[in-house]
């Protein structure tokens, strides 16, 4: 039985992992596990060589006491600017072997998959059923056709014993109304958890997102990650546990890799404990 990534804890506080090598990977699994980390990202496509093979992944999956899930994003090793070619449907197969051969406990599966302009339907969708439509978000896809094909991968995740995880990078904030609106239309594909990453440019919109964190979890079934990207929204990182978000991504500051804007898992846990939070 894989370790499910959703009963990780509460919040599941996930470390990135954008290491090249099954050691490198190891090491830093290890040493974030200390800490207390209980869940992790595996930067496939980052892994050099025969380390991104699926012996290696099986290495790498089996030595962490805590959930792997299987990224695959189109970063490239060596420089952190590089990117690959990857199609979807190759992306998707390399995390689904994850799963299925190297024991992932499963996927990040980015919300446009399958569509090849996720934009283009947007302009004509209805406004009441698709509030956030007139923003025209990224990684938003209402075509019927490139919707089926997710439910399939996610299907197929699920026959393998898997979970997934759909991610959706807005690039343009959104309110309350639309956030929820967004939250339910990607639950319909059946993942067991939902991120939403939102932009934020001023502190009113700081605050009316811990008031969406609270209605996310009122109004969708499945558990939901909230948090706002830019300087400003960096508070939402460490503040969102107590508004019900179910994760946390940090990451270690030392690999030229990694995101400046994730958390260190010491200070996530500093502060954590600080203000004792009870997420459920």
């Amino acid at each position: 039985m894989k370790r499910r990534f959703t009963e990780a804890g509460s919040p599941i506080v996930i470390g990135v992992v954008k290491e090249p090598t099954a050691e490198d990977a190891i090491r830093y699994i290890q040493r974030s596990e200390a800490m207390g980390v209980n869940a992790f990202d595996l930067h496939l496509s980052l892994l050099v060589g025969e380390n991104g093979e699926i012996p290696a992944i099986r290495r790498i999956c089996g030595e962490s006491h805590s959930p792997v899930l299987a990224v695959h994003y189109n970063y490239a090793p060596g420089a952190p600017s590089g990117r690959l070619h990857d199609t979807e449907e190759q992306r998707f197969e390399k995390m689904a072997c994850a799963v299925e051969q190297g024991g992932a406990s499963g996927i990040d599966l980015p919300a446009y998959f399958f569509c090849s302009d996720s934009r283009a339907p947007l302009s004509g969708a209805d406004p009441e059923r698709y509030p956030f439509a007139k923003k025209s978000p990224r990684e938003v896809v209402l075509e019927p056709s490139a919707i089926e094909k997710q439910k399939y991968a996610i299907d197929r995740i699920h026959r393998a014993g898997g979970e997934v995880l759909m991610s959706c990078h807005t690039g343009v904030y959104l309110d309350t109304q639309e956030l929820v609106s967004l939250a339910l239309l990607m639950a319909e594909r059946n993942p067991d958890l939902i991120k939403l990453v939102i932009p934020v440019e001023s502190r009113e919109q700081v605050a009316q997102s811990f008031m969406s964190m609270l209605a996310l979890q009122k109004a969708v079934p499945i558990k939901v990650h909230l948090h706002c990207a830019g300087k400003l929204g960096r508070i939402t990182r460490y503040c969102s546990p107590y508004f019900g978000a179910a994760a946390v991504f940090a990451a270690d500051p030392s690999n030229s890799h990694s995101d400046p804007e994730q958390l260190v898992p010491e200070k996530f846990f500093d502060f954590f404990r600080e203000i004792r939070v009870d997420s459920k």
